[in-house]
């Protein structure tokens, strides 16, 4: 069971949460991630997907809603929809950490008997040691699966075992922390979608800020609150991500991804790189190449880097 740490207001973070724009690779009911990276670091975020999240290696500080808790491998938990959260770490030295998660509408199972848990996962929901085993093994068969009706049936097996009396704990106050204003959400989201869209492009805060009718001033204020930082650090840090995805899978020269990222130098890409990953991109390039053997020869695809985790999903049939 996960340590408590500080809670109370004062311990979350300090700033509106940023709202994740999912944008899977093909159009699917549910979307699933493996992925490792040197450090758990994904920004206090919220989505309207449902998510479960299972550490497989690794350690920090786990945010959901209002509940501040100790986090180590083997945790397994469920939040819900629009519930903001994050798991964080610090970088350890030739340790990796390794998580994977599942995002899914929840409307997938209206009327169903498990609509309840699901209402219950608003606060978050921690899987304690009576059933984490069953839950982890229902977890490893759901992506297993080669089919969508498969990844379904196991989906819903694992969430009626969640359902069960005793199996989960929640992990917030009976009031969860409300998400942003509607009107806010909409326009971070959209915000967010144009950078992700043209991040490896020129792309300045004056130029999303006209994109979105604001003036620079306006727009540095609303960016800042959103999503927790300034645009620059921002679109260095989701670059990075870009450049973290392209070392892994392909063999370009790291001069060559530096252009491909935005960052049009190598210099830039290094300088970055290493505020952010603490590696330069050759030795990132060695190391995750090594922590993911096998990724490239076929069993696994890469298809999207969230935040700067390594995302991975299983190759279907």
């Amino acid at each position: 069971m996960s340590r408590a740490v500080a809670k109370g207001p004062s311990a979350l973070p300090q700033r509106s949460p940023l709202r994740e724009v999912v944008q899977p690779y093909e159009a699917t009911p549910i979307f699933q991630h493996e992925y490792c990276d040197v450090r758990f670091w994904y920004p206090w975020h919220f989505h309207p997907e449902v998510e479960i999240k299972h550490v497989i290696s690794g350690s920090g500080t786990r945010v959901v809603g209002d509940s501040v808790e100790a986090f180590s491998a083997g945790d397994l938990c469920l939040v819900g929809s629009n519930t903001p959260h994050c798991w964080t770490s610090l970088a350890v030295r030739n340790r990796w950490v390794r998580a994977r998660f599942v995002q899914f509408d929840p409307a997938l199972f209206n009327s169903l008997p498990v609509e309840g848990l699901l209402q219950r996962a608003r606060l978050g929901l921690q899987v304690t040691k009576t059933g984490l085993g069953e839950a982890t093994a229902e977890l490893d068969r759901l992506f297993a699966a080669r089919t969508e009706t498969r990844q379904l049936g196991h989906l819903l097996t694992f969430l009626g075992i969640l359902a069960e009396a005793g199996v989960t704990r929640r992990l917030g106050a009976d009031l969860a922390t409300p998400a942003p204003a509607d009107e806010g959400r909409k326009l971070a989201g959209q915000v967010l979608a144009f950078i992700q869209a043209n991040s490896s492009s020129a792309l300045s805060e004056a130029r999303v800020a006209r994109q979105f009718d604001l003036s620079p001033s306006s727009f540095s204020r609303f960016f800042s609150r959103a999503f927790g930082q300034g645009f620059a650090r921002f679109l260095a840090e989701l670059r990075v991500a870009h450049a973290s995805n392209l070392l892994l899978r392909e063999d370009d020269d790291v001069a060559v991804i530096a252009k491909r990222c935005g960052f049009g130098t190598v210099a830039s890409l290094n300088r970055h790189f290493r505020r952010v990953k603490q590696l330069a991109p050759s030795e990132y390039r060695k190391q995750a190449r090594r922590a993911n053997a096998g990724l490239r020869a076929g069993q696994h695809e890469l298809v999207r880097c969230t935040g700067n985790a390594l995302a991975v999903r299983q190759e279907r049939a």
